[in-house]
């Protein structure tokens, strides 16, 4: 008889626990930059629904729907957009 599938058996649950270990150890070191902040989520202004709250301080937020639109749809016609929107009103 072998004690070689024994010295196998151990060495793969070591190989397990230290799985685990590192799989908690991930959770605790990621889940933080997950949380909420602390001043809360964003909120829309009370005053003004124009802007947005954030840490209790006035925030703008700049984005764009236009570059998600040119890389899904291949047909779209960027420089007559770029000329509508920078031709005056």
């Amino acid at each position: 008889m072998s004690l070689q599938p024994t010295i196998a058996f151990k060495k793969r649950d070591v190989m397990i626990e230290s799985i685990r270990a590192l799989g908690l150890l991930l959770v605790l070191v990621i889940a933080p930059v997950f949380a909420e902040p602390p001043g809360g989520p964003l909120k829309l202004h009370p005053a003004n629904p124009h802007y947005c709250l954030f840490n209790g301080q006035a925030t703008i937020l700049i984005t764009s729907t236009e570059y998600y639109g040119a890389v899904v749809n291949l047909d779209f016609d960027y420089v007559t957009k770029a000329e509508k929107r920078t031709s005056p009103k």
